[in-house]
């Protein structure tokens, strides 16, 4: 076992100093880093002493990365409890299996009762796309993030590059992929304890690296005894964790197999050898032919049962640690939607001093959703959620509000919305697609809500509706209209495009009320 010098110390000191080198670059939904780097992750609460939330990653645009990262837990953030159980232990595994990194958060957030303004996104260093590979491992060295924060283990990522390739293994893959087990199984050691490590560990890690050989060009006698070592040292962690038995229930499975392979070829090979046609009816009905094959044929079937009952119990056995190991990214206590709250992104108008005009009225229009539905059996009516305006009378007075609209949709968030996984509840789905987000309304899927991307614009949500005064966005046209004149000049900002505005004052049925006539907006395409 190797000694580490790395403590969890150690990695929160570093973290904190790339935040505070970093903080100019910052990534938030009003930023524009369309560039390629590596980026951390981190929940802005440090005082958890077995954690580091922190998740490093590289990709090719870091805004994007972003978006997708917080459309995750902002996701999480509003299904319930009792949803949520249902999807993480569904009956043939998890249904974010794959995605556990956003469960891995929204868990430490939770229980560490933080909220979305906690989480943050820092540039570490834009670097080329070719060097992104390189320069991802040097900060998972210096911050051990698959220990102590919310990364899976390197090997397991290797191994997964590894599976995909098409060509057969080079001698120096196995020898980087033996290395990183290697790191692996000697962190492990270190720091079973801390983070996710536990988890990563008895749910991704390797049990038997041997199967992998199959896959390489010819090893030399030095590669095969590394491979029989780190092997060796596989099985000697599973046995400190008492964990062994998994690796012997995988071998006798393996074997299972193989016997079954075995039989099942020579049984094959027996009728392939055999006569056709009249031959071999005549020789069939004197018995001359059929011993061997009904033997075969026999010992085939038994191997077959066999090869079920242990495929069967080795399921259930599976279905149970799989349940067992969940258990371990879940949060440990029940809790409601949007238990996160909000991060709001909405700013108050804004006017510089040389648009400071006279008898100018500043608007900023916050929109549920972009209106646009995939698919014609989906409802998704977009509405104006707030208003905000600044206006700047003939004599220089501002007079600045903001107004929280009533509409359906407002008025669902204050009643509550049951959100579900979509695609979980769909038969017709084959391939799922994770966080999106969807509710049921009059037994049908209906898309009218403030969808998630809408929240990731303007940070406006449920939470954030809830316990706000709403006003009908008619009294808001009619104040606005009584402190303005025909000679008043406009300007808008809205979270949607023209045409999305235009379908909410429609749905609102105020297309002929005098003040439409004076926004901004464009002629419909």
């Amino acid at each position: 076992m190797a000694i580490n010098v790395i403590t969890i110390d150690n990695v929160k000191e570093q973290v904190q100093r790339f935040i505070q080198d970093n903080s100019y670059r910052e990534v938030t939904p009003g930023t524009k880093y369309k560039v390629s780097g590596i980026y951390m992750i981190y929940i802005d609460y440090f005082s958890n002493d077995k954690v580091v939330p922190i998740y490093i990653g590289q990709s090719k645009d870091i805004q994007r990365r972003y978006k997708d990262h917080l459309c995750e837990i902002l996701s999480l953030n509003r299904l319930s409890y009792k949803n949520y159980y249902e999807y993480f232990f569904s009956e043939f595994g998890s249904y974010y299996e794959g995605k556990f990194k956003a469960c891995k958060i929204f868990k430490y957030m939770l229980e560490n009762n933080c909220t979305l303004e906690d989480f943050r996104m820092i540039i570490l260093e834009e670097t080329d796309e070719a060097d992104l590979e390189r320069k991802e491992q040097e900060y998972f060295q210096k911050l051990l993030p698959s220990f102590f924060g919310f990364n899976q283990l390197n090997s397991f990522l290797t191994d997964l590059k590894l599976k995909f390739k098409q060509d057969k293994l080079t001698k120096l893959e196995i020898n980087n992929f033996l290395d990183i087990c290697q790191k692996d199984i000697d962190n492990i050691y270190s720091y079973y304890e801390y983070g996710f490590t536990r988890f990563n560990f008895e749910h991704v890690f390797r049990r038997d690296i041997i199967p992998l050989l199959k896959r390489t060009e010819q090893l030399d006698d030095a590669t095969l005894l590394k491979c029989k070592e780190v092997n060796s040292n596989i099985y000697q962690l599973f046995k400190h964790y008492n964990l062994e038995n998994e690796i012997h229930s995988m071998q006798e499975l393996n074997a299972c197999r193989k016997d079954y392979r075995v039989i099942r070829e020579q049984y094959e090979d027996l009728l392939n050898q055999q006569p056709t046609g009249i031959i071999m009816k005549f020789l069939k009905s004197m018995g001359l032919f059929n011993k061997k094959e009904k033997k075969l044929e026999h010992i085939l079937s038994k191997k077959r049962n066999e090869l079920a009952f242990h495929i069967e119990t080795n399921h259930k056995k599976q279905r149970t640690l799989l349940r067992k190991r969940y258990q371990l990214i879940f949060p440990t206590f029940e809790f409601g939607p949007f238990p996160l709250k909000d991060k709001p992104n909405t700013i108050a108008v804004k006017i510089e001093k040389e648009n400071l005009l006279l008898n100018t009225c500043h608007l900023q229009i916050y929109i549920s959703n972009n209106g646009i539905s995939r698919s014609e059996h989906y409802s998704k009516e977009p509405y104006i959620i707030r208003i905000d305006y600044c206006y700047v009378n003939p004599e220089g007075k501002k007079i600045q509000k903001e107004y929280y609209i009533k509409n359906e949709t407002t008025e669902d968030c204050r009643r509550g919305i049951e959100y579900i996984e979509k695609d979980f509840h769909d038969p017709n789905v084959t391939r799922f697609n994770q966080f999106t987000i969807s509710r049921i309304k009059r037994d049908k899927i209906n898309n009218s809500f403030i969808s998630i991307l809408s929240e990731y614009k303007h940070g406006i949500n449920d939470y954030t509706i809830k316990n706000q005064r709403l006003y009908k966005l008619e009294t808001v046209f009619n104040r606005l209209q009584k402190i303005t004149d025909t000679e008043t000049k406009f300007t808008k900002y809205a979270s949607e495009s023209d045409n999305c505005l235009r379908k909410c004052i429609s749905n609102e049925q105020l297309n002929h009320h005098p003040f439409v006539k004076s926004l901004p907006i464009n002629k419909k395409k």
